[in-house]
């Protein structure tokens, strides 16, 4: 049995056997249905893309700006900042408290010590739970690194 060599009907080029287009021209290549002396030239129809390139958009699209909405991220500073501002006053609050001690014999200023001292060890705790959860959310932002294998 021979093997029947394909030649593209435009530029006279081999192609393999399984190929349905010239690699050189991008020209249909006859099939074996085809008749054996059809070398004449492909129709302009008949050509397949060899590159195909990027769309332009129209000239009277403009890109989307997007701007960033910091509203979220100020509302959050100021809550921190009002917190930490409460936390100030409460802890002055407390210290001036203490240095009252001539009158810690009397009812409202032993109560303000109790309510002060246990609202600022809230509120340090709370600080500290902040700082550990921001370092925590520091650390998975690293970088994913692949082991190599």
């Amino acid at each position: 049995m021979s093997v029947r060599e394909i030649t593209c009907p435009s530029c006279n080029a081999r192609a393999g056997t399984g190929d349905a287009y010239c690699s050189f021209c991008g020209a249909v290549l006859p099939h074996g249905d085809s008749p054996a002396g059809g070398r004449t030239a492909s129709r302009r129809g008949d050509y397949a893309p060899l590159v195909t390139t990027r769309p332009r958009p129209p000239p009277d699209l403009q890109p989307l700006h997007i701007v960033p909405d910091s509203s979220r991220q100020r509302r959050r500073t100021m809550k921190r900042a009002v917190a930490f501002l409460l936390t100030i006053v409460i802890a002055s609050l407390f210290a001036f408290s203490l240095l009252a001690g001539d009158r810690l014999n009397d009812l409202p200023v032993r109560v303000l010590v109790i309510v002060s001292g246990l609202l600022t060890a809230v509120a340090v705790g709370a600080w500290l739970n902040f700082a550990v959860r921001r370092a925590r959310k520091r650390a998975r932002r690293q970088r994913w690194q692949v082991p190599a294998f």
